[in-house]
């Protein structure tokens, strides 16, 4: 059975002393503590609060959930298993704002990522995926140390930003608005994609790169690829050594 962890931020439990007003921003106390939740497997995760994730591939480990957050944010916090995702969030109507919110957990699997608002999440040390999907809006970051996937699938919105380090055969990129995916270190063998808006690329493809772009656009490439392209406005795709 699939599983999915769920961490709602902004529900005030039985032993709670946190009065939640919608209206009001909920800061964090600055006394940081730590706190441990037990998890069963998830192979998805979701994030849109103000705050971090670190996770690692650990095949031979089980599941874990680590938070480091302010005291008077914990009691916030909601964890249950359900589906097949990690899911990081906070309660409809409350805005909070934590002094500090990190959160470590592995799985034996990962194949797909979303993240909305200021959040940030690192991919940390080696991760195998056959498929991976990765959503990223607003502001968030995503951050790869060694990822490979036999299919890469990424959309990247608003000003969020992608940093790639790996290799794959095949992916699907598509960026709007101020979105940047940075993967001159992720080594690929065929290359789709389409930037809509000021988004920028910098890919590595060895075989071939097939690319749309509109509006202001930019793409820049290393390998040698063979390039098929479709740009209209006053996009541009360049190969790194123009």
């Amino acid at each position: 059975m699939q599983s999915c962890i769920i961490i709602a931020f902004g529900t005030k439990t039985a032993n709670s002393s946190v009065t939640i007003d919608s209206k009001d921003v909920i800061k964090g106390n600055k006394n940081i503590i730590n706190a441990e939740i037990p998890v069963s497997g998830y192979s998805e995760i979701s994030l849109n609060v103000p705050g971090e994730v670190i996770y690692r591939q650990l095949s031979e480990k089980n599941p874990s959930l680590k938070i480091e957050v302010d005291a008077n944010i914990l009691p916030l916090l909601e964890a249950k298993v359900e589906g097949n995702c990690l899911k990081i969030s906070k309660k409809k109507n409350v805005n909070i704002q934590p002094s500090r919110l990190t959160i470590r957990t592995n799985s034996t699997n990962l194949n797909k990522i979303s993240t909305s608002g200021f959040a940030n999440i690192h991919l940390n040390g080696k991760i195998k995926s056959k498929n991976m999907d990765i959503n990223i809006s607003g502001s968030s970051n995503i951050t790869s140390e060694q990822l490979y996937c036999d299919f890469l699938n990424v959309k990247v919105s608003g000003l969020g930003n992608l940093q790639l380090n790996g290799a794959g055969k095949r992916t699907s990129f598509s960026v709007s608005g101020l979105g940047n995916i940075h993967a001159y270190n992720y080594v690929v063998e065929e290359f789709n994609g389409n930037i809509s808006g000021s988004g920028e690329m910098y890919i590595n493809a060895t075989k071939s790169l097939n690319m749309m772009v509109s509006g202001s656009g930019k793409i820049r490439y290393t390998g040698h690829p063979q390039v098929s392209s479709n740009i209209s406005g006053s996009g541009s795709i360049k190969s790194a050594n123009e």
